[in-house]
């Protein structure tokens, strides 16, 4: 048998080799190991044959790779004696293990994975995130102790030895009741609540993988083994292969579309459907994949309390399922009828935005129905609350009916309607007092223009005088004083962080002194989402750390107060990188917020904003463009376009067309948006993204003297806003506009600063990407094509090209460059091959066929290397469509639209186009 990892370290190989080198290349392994390379061709074969996205994936070839002893028994793996196999299944078995060191006496388990389950860097990966689950610590976890490869190459995993059955069995045998099942139920949701907060997701949660002790103890199993071993957005894992128990399976796990928290509420519901029902809620059994998939995504699931007690054949068990529970068939149906079938209904509902936000809100909307009180999965209307009522006051409404316990029914009325009363009169001045300040603060905002010899102040000068007025008039009120306080900073992010987290500060003490730990995490989050969004990275993880630790002291926290966390912390995970993280993180912020006051709050559009953006950074337009629109369209349905939010949305979406290659709608757009934002903003304070992207835009337009006009006054605002990312991006635009405009010299004065900076915290990898591109654009202009190659190479390595990685947004138009330098130096081959994968990657992110400037830029260089290497026959095809691509995004007077019209008339005028030319 062949070892496993030198097999994949070949098929690894063989994938960065041209087809036509696979041959030789077989033959050098054959001269060695003339067996390995009849193994390595074969599975190549199938792999060419199927369209297999990686060599193992799921292909019948590869099984023996997953072949493993049938005993090992007696068998060592570190300080553990391998004892008793436990089970085995489609991920590998489970052994029962002694410590036999001398250390401790006890029992582990040890489960061998199947090697195939690791790919590229495999080991690596499943030691580093071993090591993080390790320290998941909750008693209702059975917790991984060690993880690690063999020397031959075998992924293994330590966990707590838990002996019990699996959770649906314990019930059964002991014939639990419904309330029973529930708070056996409630442990599991905490555990997973746990594990979410730790940003863990299980993945396969199932009775199996759910233990209960004999003394009644819930313990999860393989708790986050699936990140173990199929982390989704990582080069480092093979693709394809889901773990998955196709009965407990959610909708997007079929769909293969993104996992995040709201799988796991998914697949809590399927396992306490089962544990109240006995039936699972879809059955797999005899159904082809294609039927499950419509089934799961598709079909109405029938109401649990009408599933359970039918007496069609199929069910004809319904008697034995209600004696486990200690109860009639009628008596089961009328105990789930109801709140029970809405909470389990609502949990499995198809959208994940549509699930309960959290394992948390699941818990609680249980525990709600265990205390006979309204639950959130049904409507609450007087009737609904009225029933719950007495349900809950059977005998003193019964007893209320006598004249004797009158008096104490009125008294104890009297009672709630006045504890009642109180809460709702310090909410009513609460409320007063914040509006009372809310007119004060707009009074000041509106009205102060500085005084008779001073300019008009600007936002951010306005906004400190209402952080002043908030330290005077409201000292008396610390926590009212504080949160405004974070409302206002919220408003200086961008241009002015500096002062937004001088602010930020002020309220994080004001908390920490009356030991208001809402106002603290407020203030943390906050601060957290303003240093990511300026690309400063530095103590935003302490930030999140402290909040979460804040977090876990609140009862109950809003879900507006855990929807600013999860915004910080998202983007965070973005500024360094992580989208794959970022993206759920929103998604869970957006779910939160629904469920919490729908789609009218201005919360929902701004985190759908906040989506659109993200999306647009990952390069996908199309996603981003979804967004945008739903938060531009909220903003309009709920009469608030005209607000400067809503402005934002339109200038992103007109941002996010440039990104889609739409060049010139993006800025007509921008331009008639940019009037309006001066009506909110003095003169030459419009912000320094909306100089930079209005330049950008200029600059794509071939408007190199617009771009510097547009970019007037931002480089001293940029030095004065403690913003080092917007910095080096005012610097980078300066640069590439004098570029335009043939100043060479202070170009490469303004990129020597950004390099500076680019090497500083600020730096990350799309920073240091674009500027590097406009030092390659320099060299380009002082024909230095050498240069330029130098500084190209770093910037598509920065960009991920070739990395295995999601490209980002810039790697387009950077393809396109390096197709020019490529031409320029006279290496056509690199040129054509730069200019067919810049075509590859800026198709997809187009609306229409012929929309996009990008897809006609490449198409114009790809005709350009065809001409240049003598093979022009398909050239003309190339120019016809390139022009009509760049008439669409650029416009009839552009020069990349004048030079491949050129470029047809004289590859027609030559002939060249009818064949090969010499």
């Amino acid at each position: 048998m062949h070892d496993w990892q030198q097999v994949n370290h070949y098929l690894d190989q063989a994938l960065d080799l041209p087809e036509q080198a696979i041959d030789s290349w077989l033959q050098g392994i054959a001269a060695a190991q003339p067996d390995l390379a009849v193994t390595i061709a074969g599975l190549l074969a199938a792999r060419k044959a199927a369209d297999f996205s990686r060599f193992l994936d799921g292909h019948p070839a590869a099984a023996w790779l997953d072949a493993e002893p049938t005993s090992r028994e007696g068998s060592s793996i570190g300080p553990y004696i391998v004892e008793t196999e436990l089970g085995r299944g489609g991920m590998g078995s489970v052994w029962r293990a002694r410590r036999a060191d001398g250390r401790y006496q006890g029992h582990v388990a040890i489960k061998y994975l199947r090697a195939a389950w690791l790919g590229r860097d495999g080991e690596a990966r499943f030691r580093r995130e071993g090591s993080l689950l390790a320290r998941l610590d909750h008693s209702n976890i059975a917790r991984l102790l060690d993880a690690g490869v063999t020397q031959t190459g075998e992924p293994y995993l330590v966990l707590e030895y838990v002996e019990g059955l699996p959770i649906d069995r314990y019930c059964d045998s002991h014939q639990l009741s419904i309330a029973a099942r529930l708070q056996l139920f409630l442990e599991v949701l905490s555990a997973v609540e746990h594990a979410h907060r730790n940003l863990i997701v299980h993945r396969d949660i199932k009775p199996a993988n759910i233990m209960v002790t004999d003394g009644g103890k819930v313990k999860l199993l393989d708790f986050g083994i699936s990140r173990l071993v199929d982390e989704q957005d990582t080069s480092l894992t093979r693709s394809g292969m889901v773990i998955m128990t196709p009965e407990y399976a959610a909708p997007e796990q079929l769909l293969k579309t993104p996992i995040t928290t709201a799988t796991d509420v998914y697949l809590l519901g399927l396992l306490l459907h089962v544990l109240l029902t006995g039936r699972p809620a879809f059955t797999p059994t005899g159904k082809s994949a294609a039927e499950l998939l419509h089934q799961v995504t598709e079909e109405d699931l029938p109401l649990p309390s009408v599933a359970v007690t039918s007496r069609k054949p199929a069910n004809d068990d319904a008697d034995i399922i209600a004696q486990a529970r200690s109860l009639s068939v009628e008596s089961l149906r009328r105990t789930l009828q109801g709140d029970l079938d809405n909470i389990l209904i609502k949990a499995l509902r198809k959208e994940p935005i549509e699930r309960y936000a959290s394992a948390a809100a699941f818990a609680a909307d249980l525990q709600r129905f265990l205390r006979v009180e309204p639950v959130l999965a049904r409507p609450k209307g007087p009737g609904y609350r009225l029933g719950k009522f007495v349900r809950r006051n059977r005998a003193a409404v019964l007893a209320s009916t006598l004249v004797a316990l009158g008096a104490i029914s009125a008294a104890a009325l009297l009672s709630q309607q006045s504890s009642e009363a109180r809460r709702q009169r310090d909410q009513a001045q609460y409320q007063s007092r914040r509006a009372a300040s809310v007119s004060e603060f707009l009074d000041l905002f509106l009205l102060s223009d500085g005084g008779p010899n001073r300019p008009a102040l600007s936002a951010a000068q306005r906004i400190e005088l209402g952080v002043q007025m908030l330290q005077k008039q409201y000292a008396d009120e610390p926590g009212f004083a504080g949160r405004m306080m974070v409302q206002l900073a919220a408003r200086l992010t961008g241009d002015d962080t500096r002062r937004a987290m001088r602010v930020y500060a002020q309220a994080y003490q004001l908390g920490r002194r009356t030991g208001d730990a809402e106002l603290m995490v407020k203030a943390q989050c906050n601060a957290a989402y303003t240093q990511s969004n300026a690309n400063l990275q530095e103590g935003v993880l302490d930030r999140l750390q402290d909040a979460q630790r804040l977090l876990a002291q609140l009862a109950d926290p809003s879900a507006d107060l855990q929807v600013a966390c999860l915004m910080g912390e998202a983007h965070f995970e973005n500024v360094r990188g992580n989208a794959a993280a970022a993206i759920p993180l929103l998604r869970k912020a957006m779910a939160l917020t629904a469920a919490d006051g729908g789609e009218r709050s201005t919360q929902y559009a701004s985190i759908a904003s906040s989506l659109g953006v993200m999306y647009a950074e990952q390069n996908d337009p199309r996603a981003a463009l979804e967004m945008l629109q739903l938060s531009i369209d909220l903003d309009e349905r709920y009469g608030r376009s005209g607000t400067w939010s809503y402005f934002i949305n339109l200038k992103n979406f007109g941002t996010t067309l440039s990104i889609a290659g739409e060049i010139r709608a993006a800025l007509a757009r921008r331009e008639l948006l940019m009037q309006r934002a001066r009506e909110f903003e003095p003169a030459g304070e419009e912000g320094l993204t909306n100089a930079t992207n209005q330049a950008g835009l200029l600059m794509r337009m071939a408007q190199p003297e617009a771009a510097l006009s547009a970019l007037s006054g931002t480089l001293a605002t940029a030095r004065a806003s403690g913003n080092p990312a917007a910095l080096i991006r005012v610097l980078n635009f300066l640069a590439g506009a004098n570029i335009g405009i043939g100043r060479l010299p202070e170009a490469s004065l303004l990129l020597d600063e950004a390099v500076t900076l680019a090497e500083g915290p600020a730096g990350s990898n799309p920073i240091r990407s674009r500027v590097e591109k406009t030092r390659a654009e320099l060299a380009l202009a002082r024909n230095d094509a050498a240069s330029a190659r130098q500084h190209i190479a770093p910037a598509l390595t920065l960009s991920g090209y070739r990395s295995g990685g999601p490209p980002v947004r810039l790697l387009g138009s950077l393809l396109t460059l390096a197709a020019k330098i490529a031409l320029r130096d006279e290496q056509p081959r690199d040129a054509e091959q730069f200019a067919r994968d810049a075509l590859a990657l800026v198709e997809p992110a187009a609306r229409g066929p012929d929309t996009s400037a990008d897809v006609g830029d490449a198409l114009l260089q790809l005709a350009k290397v065809r001409v240049a290497s003598g093979a022009a026959s398909d050239a003309p095809a190339l120019l016809e469509r390139a022009v009509r691509c760049l008439v669409n995004g650029l416009g009839e007077d552009h020069p990349l639209t004048r030079e491949a019209r050129n470029l047809a008339v004289q590859i027609a005028s030559s002939g060249a186009g009818g064949g090969r030319s010499g």
